[in-house]
């Protein structure tokens, strides 16, 4: 688990990584998750009873997944998010 503030997605084969923003005007998922360099998914996290809107939510960020990550030095880029996790 890293800080988007210190991040360095090459110091494991899997990374997660808080609050890395997603292509212009879609938004921020709690976390973004890598493997080998590559985003290939992101977790939405809401308080208990606050699951209403996380689906579209996860969804909109898979949608603005697509290519590199507009502030992750050395990512790969991707055609799409493999996985997408909401949960509360």
């Amino acid at each position: 688990m890293q800080s988007r503030d210190r991040m360095d997605i090459s110091a494991a084969l899997g990374v997660a990584v808080a609050e890395v923003p997603m292509s212009r005007g879609v938004g921020t998922p709690d976390y973004t998750l890598f493997v080998d360099r590559q985003r290939v998914g992101v977790v939405e996290a809401k308080a208990h009873g606050a699951l209403s809107g996380a689906e579209a939510q996860g969804a909109r960020y898979a949608s603005g997944a697509v290519g590199r990550p507009p502030e992750v030095r050395d990512a790969r880029p991707q055609p799409e998010l493999r996985y997408r996790f909401e949960s509360n």
